[in-house]
């Protein structure tokens, strides 16, 4: 694999069956390359495939046929334990739901990926970087029901990074935000990629943030339509 590209996916297929017992492809024959240490946004209406995409390429959904490697590992080949582990140490996730513990503070959300990920480094320094990179720090002991959506969605990207993944997947998450905050939110991601040197990878269909994506690839019916390199 070329070094400067961390996944590789060939002749991608995802078929599901509806009602009728018929089927229809959410993925269609799709190849795909993400660069290293870039932020790269999947964009498209909603039904064009870029959710199953970025769920294929995350190994939280397995492909009907085809094949998926990051750092030159074919992920859709493990079983689910191997991949679970490989999952928790190489990739961090932000929905659009951002999904924080309601009952834990910001802190303590943070803390509870280190955990999971068996980070062997000192916990309490890694938390307060990961929460002083994305502006958060002055909120770390506060709950989620006492900050505002746009903090929360700060504290879920503290938390995703805080393990130092390989790569950050990160579907519509800037979809519950105003265009303000938005902007905010992948303003932030391209700081991290270039302080922490992460590979992220967003799905969005807010037109106004294409031009801050290093690679753009649009999708529609299940296939790659175009793919915009902003250098």
């Amino acid at each position: 694999m070329d070094n400067n590209v961390i996944i590789t996916g060939e002749n991608i297929s995802k078929i599901y069956q509806n009602g009728k017992n018929e089927s229809f492809p959410a993925l269609d024959n799709v190849s795909i390359e993400i660069p290293r240490s870039k932020l790269t946004i999947i964009k498209g209406r909603s039904g064009s495939g870029k959710t199953t995409l970025i769920n294929m390429l995350s190994g939280l959904d397995s492909p009907t046929s085809g094949t998926i490697r990051m750092n030159d590992v074919c992920i859709n080949e493990m079983n689910i334990n191997e991949l679970e582990d490989y999952r928790r140490i190489h990739m961090g996730f932000v929905f659009q739901s951002v999904a924080l513990f309601p009952i834990m503070s910001a802190y303590e959300n943070v803390d509870f990926a280190l955990r999971l990920a068996d980070y062997k480094d000192n916990r309490d320094e890694r938390i307060k970087e990961a929460m002083s990179m994305v502006g958060i720090e002055e909120r770390m002991k506060h709950n989620p029901e006492e900050m505002s959506g746009g903090e929360q969605q700060r504290v879920a990207i503290a938390r995703a990074i805080a393990p130092k993944p390989d790569v950050v997947f990160a579907d519509e998450p800037t979809g519950a935000l105003d265009t303000e905050n938005g902007i905010k939110v992948v303003s932030l991601f391209k700081h991290l990629i270039e302080k922490e040197g992460i590979t992220i990878i967003m799905t969005t269909h807010d037109p106004g943030l294409m031009q801050m994506g290093d690679r753009v690839l649009e999708m529609n019916d299940g296939k790659i339509i175009n793919i915009i390199d902003n250098d």
